[in-house]
């Protein structure tokens, strides 16, 4: 007899919320019953338990707790070409079974499931499915509007997942095409190359499915030092300058080997104007578990305050046989100091679209400073925001302020 299943996750889920397993089967009611459930991913099990029935006799298993954590967010800013963060989005399955005094069932795989590292309480899964007909759909992870605006001096990365996830495991994978479009009129198509493959849950070599989760570098930065292929000449390119001084906009989507579109079009409309202030790039991670960017045009102010910790001395000692005072060492004396440094980030305008997509960075837990080749993990403590209007369009303009994660401790 097979077991009834009431209750599973969705083929794509977010980690942060209950991923519930709901079963039932007659045998139940049986002396010394228990559901039996395992999971693994590619390393083999990680969880392999055994569980009483529920008053009603169903199974119940709430496995989000132990799968949170495998999943991990990888900041990868300087990184060229194509670079896998398995961590960002894992392969699991699911096998459950029983056990009892009468009758005994070994765990059946109810299987491939994914899970994404992210806690958009508005997730869709079915907004990464594939569609073989050729229906764009969302399938990068990011909330940024499809038109943005990018700096020649800009890392910028965007996380595809690939695969079929129609047809669960396939042979089927994607690379990532990349239009450039030039100021001269002409443009140039290249293909980022996957480099490898992910592993299914219970397999010891590679399977069908190609990268599940690949961090694609499409920023001006990282772009022009990535290893390309030519789809026009079919040759490989290494180091090549593809985002020059002339480029005023250029697009990326995720397409098959044949060319094909299957993602929305990225628009990245290239600032090459002088700016009065320097400019300064935060990442954070967004909603969806994946890291975002945004380059802040405005004034950029450090603070720096110095926070003591202090003890009463005693003025008085002992001299000899009597006790003395000494009115020098009277007073406060400083046993630790702690200098705290704040960041205000100050934006240029920027419509609607891209002010909704900065809610991610508003609250995001985890935001860094791109600063002179390091990467300064903040914290946002304060966001201020303005709309004001230019001709018939509404424009806004935000500040954040960010602490330094890390404080300077010094013990005097």
């Amino acid at each position: 007899m097979a077991i009834t299943l009431y209750q599973e996750p969705d083929l794509i889920s977010p980690a942060f919320q209950p991923e519930f397993y709901l079963c039932y089967i007659s045998y139940s009611i049986e002396q010394d019953f228990k559901y039996m459930f395992v999971v693994e991913d590619k390393d083999g099990d990680i969880l392999n338990k055994k569980i009483l029935p529920f008053p009603d006799y169903n199974g119940r298993m709430d496995i989000s707790p132990i799968l949170q954590n495998y999943v991990d967010s990888t900041f990868l800013y300087d990184t060229t070409g194509n670079t896998h963060t398995d961590s960002t989005l894992i392969q699991y399955e699911i096998s459950i079974g029983y056990t009892g005094s009468t009758h005994t069932s070994t765990p059946v795989s109810q299987g491939v499931l994914y899970l994404l590292n992210g806690a958009d309480l508005d997730f869709d899964y079915e907004n990464y499915l594939f569609n073989s007909g050729g229906v764009e759909t969302n399938y990068f992870l990011t909330h940024q509007p499809l038109e943005m605006e990018i700096n020649l001096t800009d890392y910028y990365t965007l996380t595809g997942l690939a695969g079929n996830f129609l047809g669960g495991v396939s042979s089927f994978w994607h690379d990532t095409f990349i239009d450039v479009y030039y100021s001269d009129g002409t443009d140039k198509q290249y293909m980022m190359v996957c480099d490898g493959y992910a592993y299914a849950p219970g397999f010891t070599s590679p399977s069908a499915v190609g990268s599940m989760c690949q961090t694609a570098g499409v920023g001006p930065i990282n772009l022009n030092d990535s290893i390309l292929y030519d789809a026009d000449l079919a040759v490989y390119t290494t180091g090549a300058t593809i985002i020059h001084s002339g480029t005023t906009s250029y697009d990326i989507w995720i397409g098959g080997n044949s060319r094909n579109r299957y993602s929305p079009k990225y628009t990245f409309n290239v600032n090459n104007n002088d700016n009065r202030y320097p400019l300064e790039q935060v990442a954070f991670l967004n909603r969806l578990g994946n890291f975002s960017y945004f380059t802040f045009r405005g004034k950029t102010r450090v603070t720096t305050s110095n926070e003591k910790d202090t003890f009463i001395k005693n003025r008085y000692y002992l001299n000899g046989n009597s006790w003395e005072t000494n009115s020098a060492r009277r007073g406060r004396t400083t046993y630790n100091s702690n200098v705290r440094q704040e960041v205000t980030f100050q934006s240029d305008y920027i419509n609607q679209d891209t002010y909704d997509f900065m809610e991610d960075l508003f609250t995001s837990p985890e935001v860094y400073w791109i600063k002179d080749g390091e990467a300064i993990s903040m914290n946002v403590v304060d966001t201020t925001w303005s709309n004001k209007r230019k001709v018939n369009d509404k424009v806004i303009e935000f500040n954040i302020k960010c602490e330094f994660a890390n404080k300077k401790l010094i013990n005097i």
